[in-house]
């Protein structure tokens, strides 16, 4: 088999939906059967069609003018494509510039991003809009993200608190209640946290879990409210007994 052979073979086998285009004219000249799969077109009917042909008509105007533009050898992209059946999908779109049979064109390797795509907008929208704190912190017990819910709670600006140890804002009575869980292991407390509007200390309960074990967190993650109002009730109902 001859090394061409070989690559061509490399390229139908591979899993992920690529294909290669002229940049001039847009036709599609090579297709894998996972791109065939993921739009629904046999491999004759891509071969005769543009990939113009699989953008919705509203998304045809910014394919033109970033093929029109853009310049450089590789370029990474989310868009929408449309398969047969008339589906939309989300997807990323890595470029790489190349010449085919003396002619320039571009291999384009798809990622469907759709259902991955949902799942995100959904999460940031729990997160941006929770009443509760949330927050990322790294070994050191240092901020690597709060949700606006914890900012507001603590009177902070908008990513204000990232890269400030929580440490630091913790009354120092309460500092040994800091203790670090084990991987995997969740904790509960309560302490006192100086309140960045107005200075007064609030009583926040705060529940940490420990995920710098978990390859894709490396983290501790954190949910947090502010309790102050029950705290003191249950020190005025302490004191009347």
């Amino acid at each position: 088999m001859a090394a061409g052979d070989d690559f061509q073979l490399l390229f139908d086998a591979n899993p992920r939906p690529m294909l290669v285009f002229d940049r001039e004219t847009l036709a599609i000249v090579v297709v894998n059967d996972a791109a065939c799969a993921q739009y629904g077109w046999s491999r004759e009917e891509m071969l005769a069609m543009t990939i113009r042909d699989m953008r919705p008509p509203e998304e045809r105007p910014h394919l033109d003018r970033g093929m029109a533009e853009d310049a450089t050898l590789a370029v990474v992209e989310r868009s929408i494509h449309s398969t047969k059946s008339g589906a939309r999908l989300e997807v990323r779109v890595e470029l790489r510039r190349l010449d085919w049979r003396g002619r320039p064109a571009a291999l384009a390797v798809i990622t469907n991003l759709t259902g991955l795509a949902e799942t995100e907008r959904r999460f940031r929208t729990l997160v941006e809009y929770a009443a509760d704190g949330l927050g990322l912190l790294d070994d050191r017990g240092v901020v690597l993200y709060m949700s606006p819910g914890g900012e507001r709670t603590l009177g902070f600006a908008p990513g204000e608190l990232v890269g400030r140890s929580a440490a630091e804002l913790t009354h120092p009575e309460d500092a040994h209640l800091l203790t670090a869980p084990a991987p995997g292991e969740t904790r509960t407390r309560v302490v006192r946290v100086r309140h960045a509007g107005n200075g007064a200390w609030r009583w926040i309960e705060t529940t940490n879990t420990n995920l710098t074990h978990e390859f894709s967190i490396r983290a501790y993650v954190a949910s947090f409210r502010d309790v102050t109002k029950r705290v003191e009730a249950e020190q005025l109902l302490r004191r009347s007994e």
